[in-house]
């Protein structure tokens, strides 16, 4: 799963292009053959700026910029684009993207608000997903903290925070269907190297129940 990195360039107060995400798609899919399937997320418009109030003529023009957006990134990249649906935007959006997903990737990612309670964002995804229909799967954007991967039916999930909070420690796990999780350590970002051996922090955090039967 590729992001556009609209977030990042959102929280910073930056413009990025959809010729710019392009761009960086085109060099990422020179290794596509790597993996069995590639997916890509839209360039979509967050409106606003951080800690400011949007109206509505700003949330129409979001939508109607991120429309265009996975336009184009599905002419250019095909059906692998998924399209972008955040908390707080009309559900008929909601409804506009699943039409278009149901014709092209059949995915769908969804974007809980960052600054509210967890509980309040986990409801939200739960209504959500309930909405899509069940040939359409979601990916949830910054949605992996226990209560939401626990209770919400996600297709797949990502979050940055587990980088972020992993601190000196770079692990590289892969799990192998029928096989034990196996753990390999080495050079981490900041240059330290960890030794061989079990994991502490994996043993005192098993996997969620639903995850189980993968190792």
């Amino acid at each position: 799963m590729l992001d556009s990195g609209a977030f990042t360039a959102w929280t910073k107060v930056e413009q990025i292009t959809v010729d710019e995400v392009s761009k960086s798609y085109e060099e990422c899919l020179k290794y596509a053959h790597f993996f069995d399937k590639v997916w890509l997320v839209n360039l979509d418009v967050i409106p606003g700026a951080p800690r400011k109030q949007v109206d509505c003529a700003e949330l129409d023009r979001a939508i109607e910029q991120s429309i265009l957006n996975l336009e184009v990134l599905t002419t250019r990249f095909g059906n692998r684009v998924l399209g972008v649906f955040h908390q707080d935007e009309p559900l008929k959006y909601l409804d506009k993207l699943i039409s278009l997903s149901s014709s092209s990737s059949c995915y769908l990612a969804l974007s809980p608000r960052n600054d509210l309670p967890e509980s309040v964002r986990v409801e939200w995804a739960k209504s959500i997903t309930r909405r899509v229909p069940s040939n359409i799967k979601t990916h949830g954007l910054a949605t992996m903290g226990v209560s939401m991967s626990r209770d919400v039916k996600w297709s797949s999930g990502d979050s940055a925070a587990w980088i972020q909070n992993s601190g000196s420690v770079w692990l590289t796990c892969s799990l192998r269907l029928g096989k034990r999780l196996s753990v390999k350590t080495g050079s981490s970002p900041t240059g330290s190297v960890t030794k061989q051996g079990s994991c502490p922090a994996l043993k005192k955090r098993p996997l969620l129940p639903r995850f189980q039967n993968l190792v």
